[in-house]
């Protein structure tokens, strides 16, 4: 039992720098301030389908969805995560 209480503690102590060291950051960040422009360090700027309708929002502005406009990313896999 004390020997694995010890390897447990060993893989803590070494794995917890490294989880520590990775920042976490959004995979796409649309602040929606007129267009579908994405401001995460990831640039993966959308389209909508059609002319978008933007209005005020809690914080900025927001975009006023009619249950036929939607975003159009165009990029496969992006939300994926890679080791």
């Amino acid at each position: 039992m004390k020997t694995y209480l010890w390897l447990v503690l060993f893989v803590l102590l070494f794995s917890l720098p490294a989880a520590l060291a990775e920042e976490e950051q959004p995979v796409l960040y649309l602040p929606f301030n007129g267009t579908a422009q994405d401001a995460s360090p990831h640039h993966l700027h959308g389209k909508t389908n059609r002319e978008a309708v933007y209005t005020e929002g809690v914080n900025g502005q927001a975009l006023k969805l009619d249950g036929r406009t939607y975003i159009d990313l165009a990029h496969p896999g992006c939300c994926s995560r890679r080791s």
